[in-house]
């Protein structure tokens, strides 16, 4: 039990608008029918416009990053992206511009990381907040706090990188 947090990649279907696309991935998640593959089936079931000789697209849904109980960085998400007015822990589009702020984000907190474990927390608490939360772990700006930044940093590095332009992100927080 807990905070668990994923940013999936899919391959957006570029016959649909953004938010009727994030509306379908939405409808499958809120079955909670993700673990047994039936947001993959029911995705695969899309012709994508560069899918070659009408084959079905088997790779549309990816897990991206796992995060646990990173508090700070869910709060983020919660305060910077669009829930489409629903609860937070509902399915929400994010674009590869909210993941290079969030990016440069977590490296400006990294350059404030000596003074905030020396007790000046100032910085942190108003650029990267934790928050609180049933099981979402510790709210102190201590070693793991910056641990789960340094994390956050080396994964969203590895995720803009390999960004394709037809790819579309999507967070969801499991507690």
């Amino acid at each position: 039990m807990g905070l668990d947090m994923y940013l999936y990649k899919f391959k957006k279907n570029c016959n649909f608008e953004d938010r009727l696309w994030m509306q379908i991935v939405w409808y499958v998640f809120d079955t909670k029918t993700v673990e047994s593959n039936s947001l993959r089936n029911f995705l695969k079931s899309y012709k994508m416009d560069n899918d070659k000789d009408d084959k079905r697209s088997t790779d549309l849904l990816n897990m991206s990053i796992y995060w646990r109980k990173a508090n700070m960085i869910h709060n983020w998400f919660y305060e910077k992206c669009v829930f489409l007015n629903e609860p937070d822990n509902k399915p929400m589009l994010v674009k590869t511009t909210h993941l290079i702020e969030l990016l440069d984000l977590c490296k400006n907190i990294l350059l404030h990381k000596e003074e905030t474990l020396s007790g000046k927390t100032d910085y942190v608490i108003e650029h990267l907040p934790t928050r609180s939360g049933f099981f979402f772990g510790s709210t102190k700006y201590d070693e793991d706090y910056f641990i789960d930044v340094e994390d956050t940093v080396k994964h969203l590095e590895e995720t803009i990188n390999k960004a394709e332009d037809n790819e579309l992100f999507m967070y969801v927080a499991d507690y």
